[in-house]
């Protein structure tokens, strides 16, 4: 669990900053998940990886801040990916594709955040952490 979920990204991060720092410019943004924020009691080393690769990812972009590298991080919650929809149960209500927050986030939904990040509009955008789910986290479960 925690070599897939962080150090996975900490080497694959290494890897891309090389060429960004030569080139004194990047983006590199990381996936995490709102797992991060709560407490996990199925899921506690999940949770404790994916805390740990927001950490990483807010002190890489300290650290990478003088070669002008971004680096900033996506929080999806619920996420409608093969994965997902294979490994839980969920009630249909939730896996429709709009009109309400209380639902299962589409793939384009959590993309589109990550464009924000690469786009013009994170030019001066680095070591934050957005949490695409819905305000599902502002809301007592």
């Amino acid at each position: 669990m925690i070599e897939r979920n962080l150090l996975a990204t900490i080497f694959t991060c290494q890897a891309a900053a090389e060429g960004m720092m030569q080139r004194r410019n990047g983006r590199i943004v990381t996936i995490s998940s709102t797992a991060a924020f709560i407490g996990r009691p199925n899921s506690a080393i999940y949770a404790t990886a994916k805390a740990a690769a927001v950490h990483y990812t807010r002190c890489l972009a300290t650290q990478l801040r003088p070669f002008c590298i971004n680096v900033n991080s996506i929080a999806p919650g619920e996420t409608r990916t093969a994965r997902f929809l294979a490994t839980r149960e969920v009630d249909e209500n939730r896996l429709m594709d709009g009109g309400t927050l209380d639902r299962v986030a589409l793939i384009d939904e959590v993309s589109r955040v990550t464009e924000v990040f690469v786009g013009p509009l994170g030019d001066f955008v680095s070591g934050q952490v957005i949490r695409v789910d819905g305000g599902a986290q502002c809301w007592p479960a």
